[in-house]
């Protein structure tokens, strides 16, 4: 059975709810992960999210700093959050869902960039291994707001992953970078990144 996870830092969900929209009635992923959102629990956008079909929301929200958040199309259970660096940010959020007869933990992370250096012989953050794409292929997910043409320049990092343990990761199929979404209206720095597996 098809599957799949879409991760996107979307960097204020309310300001940027329509592009929530546009991906999803483009892309319709089964489980949507957001970071940075930016935004308490009470104040999360959950109404236009469930209108598309996406009725199972948690959210670990936090005023104008952090946030995650987990939508989703099928149902999620054991909502669990965890403060890992012990200093109060909403940086986690976890969840429970089942399909193809498996039973899987979700969590969301949302982890600031590892530094300035992305040399993975200088800075051991940007050492991660790829499934589905050869190594000297350029790879990103993030494009600085900086670049007064990003897309020319294209000069980004990648900073958003999805990771599985090992008895996933020979059920993913391909994965997608939505480039294109860096140049929607009033786009995040970061673009999805959805993994399609065939549990």
């Amino acid at each position: 059975m098809g599957f799949s996870i879409t991760t996107w830092n979307i960097n204020s969900v309310r300001l940027r709810m329509p592009i929530v929209e546009q991906l999803v009635l483009k892309h319709r992923p089964d489980i949507l992960c957001l970071q940075e959102t930016k935004v308490t629990n009470e104040l999360f956008p959950a109404a236009p999210l469930r209108a598309m079909g996406y009725n199972h929301i948690i959210i670990h929200g936090q005023k104008g700093y952090h946030g995650v958040a987990i939508a989703s199309r099928i149902p999620l259970t054991e909502d669990h959050r965890q403060d890992y660096c012990g200093v109060g940010d909403a940086r986690h959020i976890s969840a429970i869902f089942e399909h193809g007869n498996r039973r899987v933990r979700l969590h969301n992370f949302y982890v600031p960039a590892g530094g300035d250096e992305p040399d993975r012989t200088i800075n051991p953050k940007f050492g991660l291994m790829r499934q589905h794409v050869p190594e000297n292929e350029k790879l990103y997910t993030w494009w600085s707001y900086r670049a007064k043409d990003w897309e020319a320049a294209d000069r980004g990092r990648r900073l958003d992953h999805i990771w599985s343990s090992s008895d996933l990761g020979p059920h993913l199929k391909r994965i997608e970078i939505l480039k294109e979404a860096r140049g929607w209206d009033r786009p995040s720095d970061h673009v999805p990144v959805t993994a399609h597996f065939d549990l």
